[in-house]
């Protein structure tokens, strides 16, 4: 699956992205918590004592593979947090995950190896100044300058054929909070909502009669807008406490069960818009 979408591009030379639904992931460098450096307040939390090390890495853990992992499952779009701490970059999630340079690297080794084109949600959080986001920019410009689809040379990059960005060894698309940088604003590109419902019922119902509804009068009106929308839960306090009380080295098990149980869903809700369509 590393490279699915340019195998489908000789299929369907005319296809662009606004062609395609491009499988993603939430929170996608959340594949473990390395630090309890608790980054609403720039404080340390002491995350090595159980219950306290259970809550904390099964509440800010989202992914069981990293980035490059999951290129090559075939993943397209990434929803990365991004904090400064202590002067260096981190991907984050509350807390901190990893280095930034962790998931440059990942990047870099999938872009060698196989190039198939993939979109980076940036979200600032905790830290990032304006200062540092231009510092952001100009990593991400040094790094990868001749794989990013740039604004200034591809004003409407869901309606260009996706053969036309492999013809110019272009594969990384880039949306960015905020506007004190050169690629695509989140702002005025991307419509995006979390529904972070504790239930199946309650999830559905919002996409379905919120968000679809929304994006589709949305999409009629404008083209050039990537659509972001999002499948998540979160864990109640009584899923936490039940799995604590259970049976502590069952806890994670106990939540893995719950979300799979609510992902099962997810087939039924996109089918059930297909049909629908």
């Amino acid at each position: 699956m590393n490279n699915w979408v340019s195998s489908l591009c000789e299929k369907n030379p005319s296809y662009c992205l606004n062609d395609l639904i491009l499988p993603g992931t939430h929170n996608s460098c959340s594949t473990q918590v390395n630090s309890g450096v608790y980054l609403k307040e720039n404080t340390i939390c002491c995350n090595n004592v159980w219950p306290i090390n259970s809550i904390i890495n099964n509440w800010a853990k989202n992914q069981n593979y990293d980035i490059y992992t999951q290129l090559n499952m075939g993943v397209r779009m990434f929803d990365i947090d991004i904090s400064v701490y202590e002067n260096e970059f981190y991907t984050s999630h509350t807390f901190i995950i990893d280095k930034l340079d962790t998931l440059i690297q990942q990047l870099h080794k999938f872009n060698e190896e196989s190039g198939d084109i993939y979109v980076l949600k940036i979200v600032h959080r905790y830290n990032m100044t304006n200062d540092k986001i231009k510092e952001l920019e100009t990593v991400f410009n040094n790094e990868f300058q001749n794989k990013i689809i740039y604004p200034h040379k591809y004003s409407e990059p869901l309606n260009i054929k996706l053969n036309k960005f492999k013809e110019d060894g272009k594969n990384m698309l880039i949306y960015m909070e905020n506007t004190n940088h050169n690629f695509y604003q989140i702002k005025y590109t991307l419509y995006s909502d979390w529904p972070n419902k504790q239930n199946y019922e309650e999830c559905y119902n919002y996409n379905k009669l919120k968000l679809y509804n929304e994006f589709n009068v949305l999409r009629n009106h404008r083209n050039d807008i990537f659509i972001d929308m999002n499948w998540t839960v979160t864990p109640t306090a009584k899923e936490i406490i039940l799995g604590l009380l259970c049976c502590c080295c069952c806890y994670p098990l106990t939540l893995e069960i719950w979300v799979n149980k609510f992902n099962d869903k997810l087939n039924d809700f996109i089918n059930n818009l297909i049909n629908n369509y």
